[in-house]
């Protein structure tokens, strides 16, 4: 998990998580889900997410959903290649003091 961005001011952070995906061995995808959050010190909001990605080829990325429930922001996504679907699952939660995990 990276924090990006921190504007303690306006209590709002933004940060990252990435995660491989891997096949026979080999890396065929990384995600990364990308968030924002507002906190107070008692709770904490996600505001914000989206995800990108890279494959390799003859892989593909497909059916990205993402959203934001209470302090976690979530992102879903499939990658397909050679006969097989794997499924993508990625979260981003910040705590109440903008501690992201």
């Amino acid at each position: 998990v990276y924090m990006d961005s921190l504007q303690v001011r306006s209590n709002q952070c933004q940060g990252h998580v990435a995660k491989d995906y891997s096949f026979n061995g080999k890396v065929v995808a990384t995600v990364v889900l990308t968030a924002t959050f507002t906190y107070d010190g008692s709770t904490a909001k996600a505001t914000g997410a989206y995800g990108s990605h890279s494959v390799a080829s003859g892989w593909s990325y497909s059916g990205e959903s993402t959203w934001c429930s209470g302090s976690t922001a979530r992102l879903t996504a499939t990658v397909s290649g050679s006969g097989h679907s794997i499924p993508v699952s990625l979260s981003l939660t910040c705590s109440p003091s903008g501690t992201l995990s």
